[in-house]
């Protein structure tokens, strides 16, 4: 072997141990890199997943608070006005109180009966007018007890609510009966709807 030859194999064995040299480096720079954009994608992933669940949480959350009725506190002798498809109308609690009818009717004292006195207010519905009767009302005593309906023929001096023509006014009283021992009653009025409201009451 020549000189020559020499040099020329020294030259190949030399490119061959560069390219050997930086081969190393460049598969481990793409080694790096595509193990660096799994990792990345992996974690937009778990982003993109994390971020998924707090909107369902978010949207359950919101449906929750949206099925729930808040109800609007009402106050004794406040008049509560109600929007309808019909007109307007108002409702005015004006208290709730203890009588007699269960031991004049019954002859004993196993019950009593509670009297929910109110008024109602046709402020502009038209035709027949507004009849609000113990549909509207949901009573229950102050131990959670929902309190069933009363005779409200019973007394002389009372009857069922009637119809209230367009501008007109009329007081009413519904009886329920309740245990001798209750000192007040819940009153929840048009439960369920956008007008629901509420109000406790002592028992006179």
């Amino acid at each position: 072997m020549n000189n020559d030859e020499k040099v020329e194999l020294k030259e190949k064995k030399g490119i061959v141990k560069f390219l050997k040299k930086y081969l190393k480096i460049i598969i481990s720079f793409l080694i790096g890199f595509i193990l660096g954009a799994f990792l990345f994608m992996q974690k937009d992933v778990e982003n993109n997943n994390s971020s998924e669940d707090n909107n369902s949480q978010e949207q359950t959350n919101n449906e929750n608070t949206s099925g729930e009725q808040e109800s609007t506190t009402v106050a004794l002798n406040e008049k509560y006005t109600v929007s309808s498809s019909e007109g307007d109308f108002a409702i005015t609690i004006t208290g709730a109180k203890k009588v007699n009818w269960w031991s004049k009717m019954k002859d004993n004292n196993d019950k009593q009966i509670v009297a929910l006195n109110y008024e109602v207010e046709n402020i502009n519905i038209p035709d027949e007018g507004i009849n609000v009767d113990d549909d509207y009302f949901i009573v229950s005593d102050d131990n959670g007890y929902v309190l069933d309906n009363f005779s409200a023929w019973y007394d002389d001096q009372n009857g069922s609510p009637e119809k209230v023509a367009e501008g007109m006014k009329s007081k009413f009283t519904l009886p329920y009966i309740a245990e001798p021992d209750i000192k007040s009653v819940d009153v929840i009025l048009f439960k369920g709807s956008d007008a629901e409201a509420k109000i406790n009451l002592s028992l006179e």
